[in-house]
């Protein structure tokens, strides 16, 4: 008998390795189990504890996480109950993106003495745009300067 599961969508981007080794080095972490594709954790459920198993079925750029809950019958509490669990511990809902644009407009903001009127950067489907004015070319090169040096690492 297969045990019941549904699907979540996680924010993009997305990798369920990365998220369980960070969780996994936290030193009081002694119930996530990975075996490098599934994780695996006991949850307290409405119905009681529970075996929760989570697998990344998509790539990071489109993620879906396949979520199995073994032993029980799947009734919405129990999904709403997982659902919120894994949201909090795997930071599902958490967008990268927004918090990577607002650090890379305080690099360039710092780089550029706050020379570039109107910044804004955006950062979509892997790509970073930079939006603003400066009164020279090399303003225009120091910002594109820090964003590719945080960028490469």
């Amino acid at each position: 008998m297969s045990q019941p599961s549904f699907s979540l969508p996680p924010v993009p981007p997305f990798r369920l390795d990365l998220t369980v080794w960070a969780l996994r080095r936290r030193p009081d972490n002694a119930v996530d189990r990975w075996d490098g594709q599934t994780c695996r954790r006991a949850l307290l459920l409405p119905t009681g504890l529970d075996d929760v198993a989570v697998t990344q079925v998509e790539p990071t750029e489109t993620p879906r996480l396949q979520v199995s809950v073994g032993g029980q019958p799947l009734r919405s509490e129990v999904k709403a109950a997982v659902t919120s669990a894994l949201e909090r511990l795997l930071g599902l809902r958490i967008d990268l993106a927004a918090e990577l644009a607002s650090q890379l407009e305080q690099w360039i903001d710092e780089r550029t003495q706050g020379r570039v009127r109107g910044l804004r950067v955006e950062v979509t489907e892997g790509r970073v745009t930079v939006h603003g004015s400066a009164e020279s070319y090399h303003v225009k090169q120091l910002a594109v300067q820090a964003v590719s040096a945080r960028m490469a690492g």
